[in-house]
């Protein structure tokens, strides 16, 4: 699938509770207030990250593709 399709996908198929970005904020609680987060290999960010992202202070997200200088296959 496209990024930023299918989201509804994670809880009903994958069983996941959250999406990775939430689960980040959530681990690093005050830690996250003025920081930036960093969502590599996508194009999307969904709203609904976006709304706890704001809401434990992230100031900055930064999305792209994964550039190549970082990419280890084993």
């Amino acid at each position: 699938m496209e990024t930023g399709i299918g989201y509804e996908l994670c809880k009903t198929i994958c069983k996941q509770q959250n999406h990775a970005e939430i689960d980040v904020c959530i681990k690093a609680g005050e830690n996250a207030r003025g920081g930036t987060l960093y969502l590599l290999g996508h194009t999307y960010c969904c709203d609904d990250c976006k709304k706890v992202m704001n809401e434990y202070g992230i100031k900055n997200i930064i999305i792209g593709k994964i550039p190549n200088s970082i990419l280890i296959k084993l």
